[in-house]
This record gives structure tokens, C-alpha cells and sequence, in this order.
């Protein structure tokens, strides 16, 4: 188990790295036909020599889609890599303008999204690339460099600040994972947890529900089990949307803690568990914020001690965390062991019976040490008995129906019911 002072000691080795790719190719294609192998082992040559030529010699790059690469820059900031990678977009640029006609070089635009990743991520998911690249198309900044017709130097036509940026813009990050929901049929809202005894708010959890459906707090698993392959996707989608949104409190100098929620199916499957921690590990959450990651779904007869494993393997700075159990019947009858959340929950379904509710809360309650949470409290009698059984924490229809956008003004912290 990695102690506190070595998971620091990782986070804070930070190296740049960026995505490198050409748009447009579709029209090229269909334009060149049967000449288009022999371009694209052209563009292959430039890209190499070009990286090449800005790489320092501990640097790698690797091809991860036609026309694409992720890479690495050792020893530069952000800044310095993305001067280099705009270096090498003109070169690509230039090149292929150089050696094609007009109609065909005005088409040619190389876009590059770069951001920071520890070192150990790098490692371990560099031979891939994929879901670095993947992690850059929500949180990196984006350099977009296209030829230009009239033969003068290509030119850098967009850069979008990233989240490391001072003149990061948050909602866009916000939109971004709300376009990338609403294709999938989903929205996403922010919704205030109540802590039910003084019935007030200081913490957003940041869910999927159904687009024309009712706004509650869902299991992205459950939503998303026609498109499991989306399901990693949009838990980092939510991840990244929450850190967003604490820096808009943060710029605003309001305080509210920030919630996300990964699956344990997602955490169980390593290639999953490592982009998990690839996107932990890139927050650059304000020094005032804190973001609460809830492990949800988790299923009966769960060792404690392999949640146990899981949350030191997440570990970061300023991040929290809860558990949320799949069902009642799988809430422990005992915690004995030192589990490393703050806090443990479940999501009762519709219309479940309060009295048999009642006996699963105060199971919690009394194998608990921290906080205990409950969602679903659709009744006025759930409430009640969430309250008389000790549940500090709780979210439901009976409750409040506030789901925020995430893009509107921020409202007053904490937030009072009535």
C-alpha cells in the first residue's frame, strides 16, 4: 500500500504530452483515391522527422489512429510543448503544401491538444496511447494549424486554453462533456446533496439521467448498459465536468465540495482502473476545493478489504471518498476494518417501503464510523426515517428537485431548502 508522502511524490512528476493529428482526412481521401497510401506514408515520414526534430531524447511517440500521434515532451512546460507541437504542425503543414496542389494543401490542418500526466500513467498506457489521447480531448489545450493557399507560412488558426491555463474557460469543459452525453441520449446535472439534519448544502454530485426523463441522481452503469463501451467515457466526462465546475466556485471565491462517481465493474477491469487514475492524477483542483469520488454499484459480498485496495490505488490530492452500495441487501452488517471512504451509502429504488428501508439505514449507521448517505428519498417518509435513523447526508425528489446545469450563475453556498 502506497503511503501518503510517495503518492505526492508521484502526482508532482508531471511530464507534457500531446496529441498530434490530421483533420479533414475524409474529403482527402475520397479526392486522391488510389494515390492516398502513398500521401499518407508521405505525412507518416514528416510527422516522424518533425517529432524528431522537437523530441528531446528521452521521448517517445506512438501512432494511435490513422494520421494520429500521442507524445511526449520530458522537461517542457506546458507552454514549451505546445510551441513545439505548433512547430510541428507547420512543418507537416508546409510540407504537404509544398508538394501538392492548391486545391488539395488548403485542405490540410494538423490539430494538437496538450496537457500533463505522471510520469508512472505515462508508462503504463503509453504503448496504447489511446486513452491518453482520449484524456486530452476533454481537459488538454487545443493548437489547430492549417495551410495556407496563398504559399505564405501556415498558420495557427485556434489555440483553446486548457485547464492548467489561467484564461481557462470551465463551462467549456462543461459543454464539451454535456455534447458528448446529450449523443448517448443523456444530460448531465449537478445536484445538491443535503445534509438532512440542518437542511442545508455545500457539496454538487455531478450525474447522468435520461435527456426527457425526470432529474435524479443515477448510476452511470445503469443508464449506459446499451453502450457499455461508453461507460468509462462518461464517468471521466462527469470526473472532468465536476473539476470544471470547482473552479468556477474557486474563481468566484465560493466554497462547495465537488462530487463525481466511477462504478466498482469500472475499477475491477485494469485497463479501466488505470484511465481512472490517469484522470485523478491530471485534476488540478484549486488548493480550497474537494472533490468527493464515490465508488458506486458496488455488489453483495464484497470484500471491504479489496474497496479497501482500491481507494489507496486512487489516492490523490484534495479527493475524497464514499461508497455506495447496488442495492440495500448488500449494505455490510459491520465495518472492521480501516476502509480509507468518508462516507457509505446506497440508492434506494422507487417507491421501496420505509420501515424496510429504516432496518438497512441503521445497519449502516451502526457499522459505521463516518458519515452514512442515502439517495432515492422520494417520500416524505423515507425522509423521516432516513433522519430518525441517523443518515446525515441524503439527495431525492422529497428532498429538493434542484438540478443545476452547471453553465448558469453560481448560486449562493451553502445552499438552505425553502
Amino acid at each position: 500500500m502506497s503511503s501518503p508522502a510517495s503518492i505526492l511524490e508521484t502526482v508532482a512528476a508531471q511530464t507534457a504530452a500531446a496529441k498530434l493529428h490530421v483533420l479533414n482526412l475524409v474529403p482527402i481521401k475520397k479526392r486522391l483515391g488510389e494515390k492516398w497510401p502513398k500521401l499518407s506514408g508521405l505525412v507518416h515520414k514528416l510527422f516522424e522527422t518533425a517529432l524528431r526534430d522537437a523530441q528531446g531524447p528521452r521521448d517517445h511517440f506512438v501512432l494511435v489512429d490513422e494520421l494520429c500521434y500521442v507524445v511526449t515532451f520530458h522537461g517542457l512546460t506546458l507552454h514549451e510543448a505546445s510551441v513545439a507541437c505548433t512547430s510541428v504542425a507547420q512543418k507537416v503543414c508546409e510540407k504537404l503544401f509544398g508538394g501538392t496542389d492548391r486545391g488539395f494543401g488548403k485542405d490540410i490542418v494538423v490539430r494538437a491538444l496538450v496537457g500533463q500526466f505522471s510520469e508512472d500513467v505515462l508508462l503504463q498506457q503509453f504503448q496504447d496511447g489511446k486513452h491518453i489521447a482520449d484524456h486530452l480531448e476533454l481537459n488538454g489545450r487545443e493548437i489547430v494549424v492549417q495551410s495556407d493557399p496563398s504559399r505564405k507560412p501556415p498558420r495557427v488558426t485556434m489555440i483553446t486554453p486548457g485547464a492548467d491555463d489561467e484564461d481557462w474557460l470551465p463551462v467549456e469543459t462543461i459543454d464539451k462533456a454535456r455534447a458528448g452525453m446529450l449523443e448517448l441520449g443523456l444530460e448531465i446535472g449537478f445536484f445538491p446533496v443535503w445534509e438532512l439534519g440542518r437542511a442545508k448544502s455545500a457539496c454538487l454530485f455531478a450525474s447522468l439521467y435520461p435527456q426527457h426523463g425526470t432529474p435524479r441522481i443515477g448510476c452511470t452503469r445503469q443508464l449506459l448498459a446499451s453502450y457499455p463501451a461508453k461507460i468509462v467515457d462518461a464517468e471521466i466526462a462527469l470526473l472532468m465536468a465536476a473539476h470544471a465546475y470547482a473552479h468556477r466556485l474557486h474563481k468566484a471565491g465560493k466554497v462547495c465540495a465537488m462530487g463525481a462517481a466511477v462504478s466498482f465493474d469500472t475499477l475491477m477491469g485494469f485497463h479501466h482502473r488505470i484511465r481512472t487514475i490517469t484522470a485523478l492524477k491530471s485534476l488540478n483542483l484549486p488548493p480550497d476545493s474537494r472533490l468527493l469520488l464515490k465508488i458506486e454499484d458496488v455488489p453483495q459480498g464484497t470484500p471491504l478489504s479489496k474497496l479497501a485496495e482500491i481507494i489507496s490505488m486512487l489516492a490523490a490530492p484534495n479527493v475524497r471518498f464514499t461508497v455506495q452500495f447496488r442495492n440495500c441487501q448488500a449494505v455490510p452488517g459491520e465495518v472492521g476494518i480501516r476502509l480509507g471512504a468518508a462516507g457509505l451509502g446506497f440508492q434506494l429504488p422507487q417507491q421501496y417501503d420505509p420501515s424496510l428501508a429504516a432496518i438497512f439505514m441503521k445497519r449502516l449507521v451502526h457499522a459505521f464510523d463516518g458519515f452514512v448517505f442515502v439517495e432515492g428519498l422520494d417520500t416524505q417518509e423515507l425522509v423521516a426515517a432516513a433522519q430518525a435513523c441517523g443518515v446525515r447526508f441524503g439527495s431525492g425528489q422529497a428532498i429538493s428537485r434542484l438540478c443545476l446545469s452547471g453553465t448558469e450563475r453560481l448560486p449562493a453556498f451553502p445552499m438552505s431548502l425553502g
